[in-house]
């Protein structure tokens, strides 16, 4: 039996009911965003989506059950917000879900992993560590712990760089006299605005050093979860990627060029007779030439 014709029936609504957040909840960080939703099996019909939106602005949307949504709170001022979820069925009739208030914190809350592997070149070690940090968006607080395992840190500190890129210092953590392993972010820590920025690109890092390797030992790279972390560098969820930074490298990866024991990119090349391409920028504050690899 069909609906929505000249001559049939109109067709039932869709139905959705918001299930998270609920009503006056506190969040902060990264929340799911969750519905139910049902079309008319009698006429056939199916939920085609679900799209979510906070003040009325769309944040999200799922097309397959359970119907949610993961959205990052932090990119709304704290205080008090409205959450609805709206269904299209396959007949592109739709219903909306009264608004639910919420609150948000403002905070960004981030669960970082440190290892080795993180670290250029990477020591010989088996230590870890874990770090829980929350930043409060609008004032740049910040309060956190890092546990570690399988070192004794000479210093934990959070840095300004990108991922296989390194930068100066923005806070240095101070060890716990009560347990072993834990280091805790200062009391009154402040992230300036700039590094607030960094922080929201994926550019700050944890890092901890030791008496054998006094460049580190082991890293975590504090990430925001709209940021993915790619070989290349990172990227917003949705977008395109872009080249992480580095100090000695200002230019747009275009190809693959061999030079000793490690790759380097550039658009800087030239063919020379017999076809083969060469690079002559300046790398690593000397001017070298490399070989293009053509395989």
């Amino acid at each position: 039996m069909g609906c929505g014709g000249a001559y049939q029936p109109v067709c039932p609504a869709p139905m959705v009911t918001l299930t998270a957040p609920a009503a006056g909840a506190m969040e902060s960080g990264t929340i799911a965003l969750t519905a139910t939703a049902s079309a008319s099996t009698a006429y056939g019909l199916t939920v085609s989506k679900v799209d979510f939106l906070i003040d009325g602005a769309l944040v999200g949307t799922a097309t397959t059950s359970p119907y949610t949504v993961m959205w990052n709170s932090t990119t709304v001022s704290a205080g008090t917000h409205m959450v609805t979820g709206k269904v299209t069925d396959s007949a592109n009739d739709t219903a909306t879900t009264p608004a639910v208030s919420f609150t948000t914190t403002g905070h960004a809350a981030l669960t970082v992993t440190m290892t080795s592997a993180q670290i250029l070149p990477t020591p010989s070690s088996s230590a870890s560590g874990t770090a829980h940090i929350t930043v409060k968006l609008e004032t740049g607080a910040m309060r956190g712990t890092v546990m570690l395992s399988g070192l004794t840190a000479t210093a934990v500190t959070i840095n300004d760089g990108f991922a296989g890129a390194t930068g100066p210092r923005v806070i240095t953590l101070v060890a716990n006299g009560g347990t072993a392993g834990q280091w805790d972010v200062p009391a009154g820590a402040l992230l300036t605005q700039e590094q607030l920025t960094a922080l929201q690109q994926g550019k700050l890092y944890v890092i901890a050093t030791s008496v054998a390797n006094p460049r580190g030992e082991i890293r975590g790279q504090i990430v925001p979860d709209n940021i993915v972390v790619t070989a290349g560098g990172h990227r917003r969820r949705g977008q395109q990627r872009t080249e992480a930074h580095r100090p000695d490298q200002g230019r747009r990866r275009h190809g693959s060029l061999v030079g000793g024991a490690r790759e380097h990119q550039c658009r800087r090349r030239r063919r020379l007779r017999g076809g083969r391409m060469v690079c002559e920028c300046r790398y690593a504050h000397r001017a070298e030439r490399r070989h293009w690899r053509t395989d």
